[in-house]
């Protein structure tokens, strides 16, 4: 009996757990805000559970000074402009601008602000600052709106994009250094499993599921595939789609606006430009380094999903393994457009 209802029991919670992680996922998906905590300059509202700006005095007792949504735009627009982050923390504090009573802004802390998802809008993974790509993603690689974001991610890029470039190497790797540090491969942070949605990690010639050497929850369908195989069908489908979208294309007109936005921000009348010039990416593509490439694949996608391999040993790589996310817009490349052997 004692053995019966302890079976019962683990049966209970196990039944419980599953329902709460459900639900949890669920929530996530829809775009509701489940922290705790809501970060400094947005607010959470009470009937739709999203996030918006927080338009309350930045200051105590100055209703007509800065807001606190004001005062993140401009921690990234001063950033973005090539001030230095410690520089920035003077200045809050000169102004009397504090976090919150009690409590001194800290560089670590403006650092997590420039990466963090939620000030554009969108849905942070958990976990999300020990994690290269800290946006939440579906099981389709989708991001998820979590509200109305204080930025746009164009002034996001390039703010972390000015931080990245000060921030010095060291290390026989060319590692970067604390959370400043950014991708060293092609696709580091674009790539998903589709069996447990992980990101995928470079490890050694391929990029692998991490179940398959970190361990925790199991995978039912653990992806793996070799990193020059990736690189080549996820930059001929980026090419594919880019070449062959019509004038009015609005992820061609994303794709415009985000390099505008985050190379040459006053610039409007060269968008039509930009969107006439991307027939040459191939060219610029051969020509760029790896930070270059990733920057240019992020115009366009938000992700990709790859799929196991279909059969043991060596199989072909098909296109019907990967699932590209293309602004938020879900599209799988042709079937026989290209086929390599793993």
């Amino acid at each position: 009996m004692i053995m019966w209802r302890a079976e019962d029991a683990k049966e209970f919670s196990d039944q419980l757990s599953d329902r709460v992680a459900d639900a949890w996922r669920y929530s996530k998906d829809e775009g509701i805000w489940l922290a705790k905590r809501v970060p400094y300059g947005l607010k959470k509202d009470p009937k739709t559970r999203k996030l918006l700006p927080d338009n309350t005095p930045a200051i105590p007792g100055q209703p007509d000074g800065p807001t606190k949504a004001d005062v993140i735009r401009r921690i990234f627009r001063e950033v973005g402009g090539g001030v230095t982050v410690p520089v920035v923390v003077a200045r809050l504090h000169e102004h009397g601008i504090l976090p919150r009573p009690g409590y001194q802004w800290s560089p670590q802390g403006l650092y997590k602000i420039l990466r963090h998802p939620a000030y554009i809008g969108l849905q942070p993974a958990s976990d999300w600052d020990d994690r290269e790509d800290p946006v939440y993603r579906t099981d389709k690689g989708q991001r998820v709106s979590v509200g109305k974001g204080v930025v746009t991610e164009a002034q996001q890029l390039k703010a972390r994009k000015v931080v990245a470039e000060r921030t010095a190497l060291f290390g026989q790797k060319g590692t970067k250094k604390g959370i400043r540090s950014v991708g060293r491969h092609e696709l580091s942070g674009m790539m998903f499993c589709t069996g447990c949605g992980r990101t995928l990690i470079k490890r050694g010639n391929s990029y692998e599921c991490p179940h398959k050497f970190h361990g925790g929850k199991p995978c039912a369908s653990p992806a793996s595939i070799m990193a020059k195989h990736a690189h080549h069908f996820v930059f001929q489908a980026f090419v594919n789609r880019l070449t062959g979208s019509a004038p009015d294309d609005p992820l061609l007109h994303a794709v415009a606006a985000r390099w505008l936005d985050t190379h040459r921000p006053d610039s409007v009348a060269e968008r039509r430009e930009v969107e006439e010039r991307v027939q040459t990416i191939a060219e610029a593509w051969e020509k760029a380094t790896v930070e270059e490439r990733r920057e240019l694949l992020s115009l366009a996608l938000d992700g990709v999903c790859v799929r196991k391999a279909f059969g043991k040993g060596r199989t072909p790589v098909t296109p019907d393994r990967f699932h590209y996310a293309w602004t938020g817009i879900n599209r799988v490349l042709e079937q026989g457009a290209l086929a390599l052997t793993a």
